[in-house]
């Protein structure tokens, strides 16, 4: 799964206080840019996720156990409602709009102050993302495809937190949605890219167990079905990969499997510090890879 398109040449950069691998949190905060937002480009990352890595940054930052960063989720969560364009998303065609807008959607949703402005915002967001739902009720990035477990993963987050902030309109894709990656599950445990198509991803089938455990909570079947895939998860892994382990700790979490999720936290701490490369930081540059981490720590 590629979600990064090639990076554009990196902006000057200011010196950083804080090292991203011993605390990838106050990396985040120090980054943040004057209008609340991030910059890929100044580390290595491609500008047009901007939305996206903006949102997931928030997320990091506003799962600090510490509660160090509540001004900057703030500010965050202002520069997304401003990066909305009038129609709901997010900016981007393509696999550049599928990402921004589910991520950007959920973090929105879950972490925005009620108000009007964020209530439109949501609103819109919804809206946008409930127009490019497959017949199916899965999404994609381009038209033509009933959906892939990535991105339909992420909306399903995003449309859950969004019933549970009172958006109505949100409840029917939500159940399309969580159908799709019911659909998508294999009765041994594994999880494909596409519905019927061959191969197994531990980073798919972590999330698609994570999220059927938690925004599927209130379907009968479905939170079962989520432990089931989480059963079938290892929790030893060689190399670096930021977005496979935070869906694993995530799931494993939700599980109820705190032993396993600590040693996952374990592998990827100890992969971090030793400098390991991780496959998406050339993509997503350091902003992706300190989020994730962050996402992924002991709360």
């Amino acid at each position: 799964m590629t979600l990064f398109n090639r990076p554009a040449a990196p902006l000057p950069a200011a010196p950083l206080p804080a090292n991203p691998a011993a605390d990838p949190a106050a990396w985040l905060a120090a980054c943040q840019e004057a209008d609340g937002a991030w910059q890929p480009a100044r580390h290595g990352g491609d500008p047009a996720y901007r939305p996206a890595l903006t949102a997931l940054a928030a997320l990091a930052l506003a799962r600090d156990p510490a509660d160090r960063f509540r001004a900057g989720v703030r500010r965050a969560t202002d520069a997304l409602v401003a990066l909305q364009t009038a129609d709901g998303a997010f900016g981007g065609e393509g696999r550049v709009r599928a990402y921004n807008q589910a991520i950007a959607a959920y973090a929105l949703a879950t972490l925005a102050p009620h108000g009007p402005a964020t209530a439109a915002a949501l609103e819109r967001a919804v809206a946008f993302s409930r127009a490019g739902q497959s017949a199916e009720g899965g999404w994609d990035y381009e038209a033509g495809s009933e959906g892939n477990t990535a991105v339909t993963a992420w909306q399903v987050r995003a449309l859950a937190a969004a019933a549970e902030r009172g958006v109505g309109q949100a409840n029917i894709p939500l159940r399309k949605g969580l159908r799709w990656l019911r659909g998508a599950a294999r009765s041994e445990g594994g999880v494909a890219y596409h519905r019927g198509s061959a191969g197994r991803s531990e980073s798919l089938a972590a999330l698609a167990a994570y999220t059927l455990m938690t925004s599927g909570r209130a379907f009968d079947g479905l939170p079962a079905l989520g432990r089931h895939l989480t059963d079938t998860l290892s929790a030893a892994d060689g190399a670096a990969d930021c977005y496979r382990d935070y869906a694993k700790v995530m799931a494993f979490e939700s599980a109820g499997d705190t032993a396993r999720a600590e040693a996952v936290r374990t592998g990827m701490r100890h992969r971090r510090q030793a400098g390991a490369q991780d496959p998406w930081e050339p993509i997503g540059g350091t902003l992706y890879t300190c989020a994730f981490t962050a996402l992924a720590a002991r709360q």
